[in-house]
């Protein structure tokens, strides 16, 4: 969304000159809401820089580091327990047969 918002701005009758790193910068998961969209991406500092300051051109910037994504597919309650017992969950998404949660990153790896 961020990538499409940014390619329209490049065009008449904005013109800006905008260098957004589109190689490698592809999230693993995403979430729109009504007022927000949440993107996560792999930890590259450097494309994730260039990406952030882009997107602050336009749009209210956070990021948060430290966070590990867990995707479960073919999930029942023990194998989510397993895998995210005891985790601080950040975002979650679920399908009849995926689920995908975003923690914060345990200390013990």
């Amino acid at each position: 969304m961020f990538l499409k918002v940014a390619d329209e701005f490049s065009k008449p009758p904005y013109s800006r000159k905008l260098s957004i790193p589109t190689e490698n910068s592809r999230p693993n998961l995403t979430q729109n809401g009504a007022i927000s969209f949440t993107a996560v991406f792999d930890d590259k500092a450097e494309k994730l820089g260039q990406l952030a300051e882009a997107a602050a051109a336009t749009f209210d910037v956070q990021m948060q580091k430290d966070l590990e994504l867990l995707t479960i597919r073919h999930y029942n309650a023990a194998a989510i327990e397993r895998l995210m017992g005891g985790k601080t969950l950040v975002l979650e998404q679920k399908t009849t047969t995926t689920i995908q949660a975003v923690c914060l990153q345990s200390s013990t790896f």
